[in-house]
């Protein structure tokens, strides 16, 4: 029996989007049964990938050593601690007290195990020490290959055990991603920038992802601690956010820079409660990647706590500072631009009537412009009650 061989199928792109190298052969031909058939090979991110948040030494030396003479038992404890500093949560760290814990973390930083993982562990527990390394930490990951989930669930906190500081700065996450960036309680402030605005549109970022956003504020209270809303470089981001926005309650700062948001929407803008100030963008030559998010945020909570807005709550939580994608380009942050940032005016308790549903005309950036007369409902007119006899009366012969 003789099997004929089809022609080899084209490169396929599998998993992230990188094509994967063509195998030697991917038509397999079985020499007993004389059936041909197909290989694929199907790419999956490595583990390296998959456990980005943690750090570890291996089984490699741990040279840490207090004094002359051969080590002493705490020394010997703290190489252990290290060699498995990955099994280590906050729960395990709780009953840790903190002359032992501070010795540990002075450790890890010495040999820079300070990871996501591990730092989380650390600060859940001891960040009401005043530690700088625990009240704040960043974090970035240049290069993504995973799903927007894969990075935002590690950084997520229902129980406020810290304030992540969120931006993103690819053009590879779909709108359904960015709209589950709702489910992320502990989200302080936001940066939505597109990265190459000049060759590169983010058309996921518009009016459409805020109003679904707005509406998961309304319906399961989502973004209670968001401060700071970075909107820079999308063209389907107008006016009409600024209604949809409305509705958050602890929003201060938003940043329109590069939107179709102008200075002169203000009839959009005040009965929304926000006011809109025109600035000269800084240079950031020298500066760090998360210091401008870091200013914007502590600078929002400087507003929050001059109108009595803060509980405290956020005051006493560290702060991560996580990025996605690559850091901004010369020419989104060379200083030659003009800011157009929106301040919050109105308090969070100000009953602000936003416009949730899709509208087709202008009409409904300008409420005070249309008035809807309502409509009466009609009500049936009562006749002459009649009995039977004078309805048979009526057809006569009766």
């Amino acid at each position: 029996m003789s099997g004929r061989f089809r022609p080899r199928p084209r490169l396929r792109h599998v998993g992230d989007g990188v094509p994967l190298a063509p195998l030697a052969f991917r038509n397999r031909y079985d020499d007993k049964s004389g059936q041909v058939f197909d290989e694929t090979v199907c790419g999956v991110p490595s583990s390296a990938e998959r456990l980005w948040q943690y750090r570890t030494l291996g089984d490699g030396c741990v040279s840490y050593r207090c004094g002359v003479g051969p080590p002493s038992l705490q020394d010997t404890a703290l190489r252990s601690v290290v060699r498995n500093i990955a099994g280590f949560t906050a729960d395990t760290l709780r009953e840790v007290p903190w002359k032992i814990g501070e010795k540990m973390w002075e450790l890890v930083l010495h040999l820079d195990l300070d990871s996501l993982h591990t730092w989380q562990a650390f600060a859940s527990v001891w960040a009401c020490e005043g530690v700088e390394s625990l009240l704040y930490h960043r974090c970035s990951i240049t290069s993504p290959s995973l799903p927007l989930d894969g990075y935002t669930t590690p950084i997520a906190s229902p129980s406020f055990q810290w304030i992540t500081l969120l931006s993103i700065s690819t053009t590879s996450i779909s709108r359904t991603e960015l709209v589950n960036l709702s489910t992320l309680t502990n989200l302080g402030a936001l940066d939505l920038t597109d990265p190459s605005p000049s060759t590169v549109t983010t058309p996921a970022v518009g009016d459409s992802l805020v109003r679904s956003w707005s509406r998961a504020v309304t319906e399961s209270g989502a973004f209670s601690r968001l401060r700071v809303l970075v909107l820079r470089n999308h063209a389907d981001v107008t006016a009409r956010s600024l209604q949809y926005l409305s509705v958050f309650p602890t929003l201060v700062l938003l940043d329109a820079s590069g939107c179709d948001v102008r200075q002169g929407d203000e009839a959009c803008a005040l009965p929304a409660g926000w006011t809109c100030t025109v600035k000269r963008e800084k240079g950031t030559a020298g500066s760090s990647w998360d210091d401008p998010l870091r200013e914007r945020f502590q600078s929002a909570g400087q507003v929050q706590s001059a109108r009595g807005v803060v509980t405290g709550l956020e005051a006493a939580l560290p702060v991560l500072n996580f990025r996605i994608g690559p850091a901004a380009s010369d020419g989104c942050r060379s200083g030659r631009g003009l800011m157009l940032h929106f301040q919050r005016q109105r308090s969070p308790g100000a009953p602000v009537q936003p416009c949730l549903k899709r509208s087709t005309d202008e009409s409904s950036l300008h409420p005070q412009a249309s008035v809807r007369t309502a409509k009466k409902r009609r009500v049936p007119k009562k006749g002459k009650q009649q009995s039977f006899e004078d309805v048979l009366r009526g057809f006569g012969g009766f």
